[in-house]
């Protein structure tokens, strides 16, 4: 097991550069920037509270805003993350291939 946890441990190096290179072009691609990821959220979060307290009146529960916000922004970074990993990995297979980098990682 130890052998394992040192190849992964060794293989995060080049899986972080992916990474940080794919947010840095995402970000600069989009106009907003990394504002985007706080405002979309926040917007579903406005969607959704005019849809249930004021179209439904089901205002029962009082802070319902913070209670979506609270699984609405963990769930879209992952879904973001999700997403986006299998795209990100086949657009760099060639690097991937190109370095010594156990599939382990991924």
């Amino acid at each position: 097991m130890t052998a394992l946890a040192k190849e992964i441990w060794n293989g995060r190096h080049l899986l972080g550069a992916i990474v940080r290179y794919d947010l840095k072009a995402s970000l600069i691609t989009s106009r907003v920037g990394f504002l985007w990821w706080f405002v979309d959220p926040a917007l579903l979060i406005l969607i959704y509270w005019v849809f249930i307290v004021i179209l439904l009146g089901r205002g029962a529960y009082a802070p319902y805003p913070l209670f979506i916000g609270c699984a609405l922004f963990p769930w879209r970074y992952f879904v973001r993350c999700v997403g986006n990993g299998a795209s990100i990995l086949r657009s760099r297979r060639t690097l991937i291939r190109s370095a010594k980098f156990s599939t382990i990682v991924l």
